[in-house]
């Protein structure tokens, strides 16, 4: 059946125009390949396309996003697409349209669609195979469970090279039987600012950043929260370079409340403030994650923070 739908190109749009939710329509997506051509992939309306499946199920991994004029040679029109009546595309159906029925289509024709249309009967993919994206609700493959979708950050990936370089290179190796062979290459990145906003999502409070010990930019951070901390920072230095710890020196001149907001904030893991005792050799340690805090000896302190890394300083 056919339906007039003026200027509804987008699976949403017509999805809204006709009443119907976009699990009842069909996608149309159109790629190029070196190997077979102009690629029609159809799919459930509201999938996405895994462009690596589809790569896989036409056995070719070079493959691009058609254009217009290409799309048009095959008889399909861009937001009015279908397989049914086309000429001259590879077909790829997704596995979805198999159990569906009585799907809205594009028609072919700018401004309108067609109703009740199921696969094999109005048309006959070349192939049919999994190329939807895992979405959530889908079961997973191995045990079954429904999966489920939540955002991630990717801190690292893999480059798989192949035998390309070492190929061009002259790479080789002798396999068992003495033949020469080149090696299969793969180079793997890891993205430092990535990685850094990987760590922030995992440890953070209200106030701010909490670094783990082993990659936190400091050790500790030293508030001076008055005058008469300044006669004693030379001593409190000395015993943090005895003991081998990289410290934050914040001697700014500027109210002690906006400095320890600032160290919650920076989020490096111990805070050392020099205060109302620093005249007696006592400082305040205080520890970021746990926000415990104790008075300690200058003389002491070293020792101290190592027992508090360790959580035996109490």
């Amino acid at each position: 059946e056919e339906l007039a739908t003026p200027g509804k190109e987008s699976i949403e749009e017509v999805a809204e125009f006709l009443g119907v939710s976009p699990s009842k329509t069909c996608k149309a997506v159109f790629y190029m390949s070196k190997k077979r051509g102009l690629i029609f992939a159809v799919l459930r309306g509201d999938y996405e396309i895994n462009e690596t499946f589809l790569a896989k199920a036409i056995d070719d991994s070079n493959i691009r996003p058609a254009r217009a004029e290409e799309i048009k040679a095959c008889g399909a029109i861009a937001g009015y697409a279908s397989p049914i009546g086309i000429s001259g595309a590879f077909v790829v159906a997704d596995t979805s349209l198999i159990s569906e029925r009585n799907l809205v289509a594009g028609a072919n024709r700018e401004g309108f669609h067609l109703r009740n249309v199921n696969i094999e009967r109005d048309f006959k993919p070349d192939i049919t195979a999994e190329i939807a994206a895992a979405h959530a609700g889908c079961k997973c493959i191995k045990c079954g469970n429904t999966l489920e979708a939540k955002r991630g950050i990717e801190a690292g990936n893999i480059f798989k090279l192949g035998t390309r370089y070492s190929s061009a290179m002259s790479a080789l190796f002798l396999d068992r039987n003495g033949t020469e062979k080149p090696f299969v290459m793969g180079c793997y990145g890891i993205g430092s600012g990535r990685l850094m906003a990987t760590v922030v999502e995992q440890s953070h409070d209200k106030d701010g950043i909490i670094w783990p010990e082993n990659i936190a930019p400091f050790d500790v951070t030293v508030v001076l929260a008055n005058e008469k901390a300044k006669i004693k920072l030379d001593e409190l230095k000395s015993e943090l370079e005895k003991a081998g710890v990289e410290a934050l020196i914040d001697d700014r001149d500027l109210r002690p409340g906006i400095k320890f907001k600032d160290a919650d904030l920076y989020g490096i893991p111990i805070r050392i403030t020099m205060g109302r005792k620093v005249e007696e050799g006592i400082v305040e340690l205080r520890e970021r994650k746990t926000g415990e805090v104790q008075e300690v000896r200058i003389s002491e302190l070293s020792e101290c923070i190592a027992k508090s890394r360790s959580k035996e300083c109490v």
